[in-house]
């Protein structure tokens, strides 16, 4: 998740959501200054998938699935991540 951070596509102070809607559950959580998410309040921690498991009393979930950014009209984590990834070949690819 640094990398998202370091290329500006996360910021601390960004709100992510786990929205839940077969359990009729909201989660939410922010990012840190050190790219750490806090979740509903609990310790941070370094992985979404911990932050899910976290909110989800301890379900296995893959955090990049899970988690939207708020700011970004809700985008999936896994989806800004790809739009990052993306950038990334293509800015290799131009230098080649």
């Amino acid at each position: 998740m640094s990398d998202l951070g370091e290329a500006g596509y996360l910021q601390a102070g960004d709100r992510l959501t786990f929205p839940r809607p077969r359990l009729d559950e909201m989660h939410h959580a922010t990012v840190l200054e050190n790219g750490a998410v806090e979740v509903d309040g609990h310790p941070a921690s370094n992985s979404l998938s911990n932050a899910a498991r976290v909110a989800t009393g301890g379900a296995s979930v893959d955090g990049w699935t899970a988690w939207t950014v708020d700011r970004l009209n809700d985008e999936l984590l896994s989806d800004t991540r790809a739009r990052f990834l993306t950038e990334v070949q293509n800015a290799e690819a131009a230098t080649d």
